[in-house]
């Protein structure tokens, strides 16, 4: 698939996906530079995790071609204690199993956060440490480990969080959606209501000896005659105008009379 074809493609299933969280970051992944050609594949990934302990879990999404050996490139969401709106917090970059949730002190608070681990090649790579604070995700520690290294400190350190996701198929429940089935789920026709009764359908109503009925019961509103109100309005008008054209009559007797005494 060319680069052209599958942003088209991008632009299609944000426009078209029912997820308005996924159609916003369907958007989003639009300015980030893929860091692998893209495929006919290309699927959408996500998954949830509530770091900060609220009943309400941030959402992290990544794209097949969002990809390299340091793992996906991640984004990430967290939604608003008042009404259902979400908000980009930041994005680190990990692979599928290097994810364990680890609050961490960040001055005199205990703040949520993750550890995720970027391979360097030959044993070595970095442990990340990302901290929720202040609203953002942030890169507060980070460690370059040997796990090759001859006293295995590094090697204990890794396993101590890593080993239990490791021996898991999915640890984190991701969920993989091709973007070609989120177009197709939108493209799917919406049923519409049966059209009410026209006035040609009420023409083909007749009797049993054959005989058109007029002012059918089943005509609806359209059909039946003007009832919005103005000969009423125009009555009302042509009333009050003869209550006082009587009026200025008995006014003007009046002053007839009086001249006349």
């Amino acid at each position: 698939m060319k680069v052209g074809t599958f942003c088209v493609l991008l632009i299609l299933a944000a426009a078209c996906s029912g997820d308005d969280l996924t159609r916003t970051y369907l958007e989003r992944s639009r300015s980030l530079p893929s860091v692998s050609e893209p495929k006919e594949t290309e699927s959408l990934l996500r998954f949830e995790y509530d770091l900060d302990g609220d009943a309400i879990p941030e959402v992290f999404f990544s794209r097949d071609s969002l990809r390299d050996r340091q793992g996906h490139l991640w984004t990430m969401y967290a939604k608003s204690l008042k009404g259902n709106v979400y908000r980009e917090i930041g994005s680190a970059q990990f692979p599928e199993k290097m994810f364990v949730p680890q609050s961490s002190p960040v001055g005199d608070t205990q703040v949520p956060g993750f550890y995720t681990y970027g391979p360097g090649g030959g044993g070595k790579g970095t442990i990340y440490l990302f901290s929720y604070v202040d609203g953002k995700l942030e890169n507060t520690e980070s460690k370059d480990v040997d796990l090759q290294d001859a006293d295995k400190a590094d090697d204990q350190f890794f396993n101590q969080l890593f080993a239990a996701n490791l021996e898991q198929v999915n640890p984190l429940n991701i969920v993989k959606k091709p973007l070609k089935e989120i177009l197709a789920e939108q493209e799917k026709p919406t049923p519409r209501l049966p059209p009410t009764t026209s006035r040609n359908a009420e023409k083909n109503i007749r009797t049993p000896n054959n005989v058109p009925v007029k002012n059918s019961p089943l005509a609806t509103t359209e059909d039946r005659p003007d009832e919005s109100g103005f000969p009423s309005l125009v009555t009302a008008l042509f009333c009050f105008a003869a209550v006082a054209a009587v009026i200025a009559l008995l006014i003007a007797l009046r002053r007839h009379r009086q001249r006349a005494s």
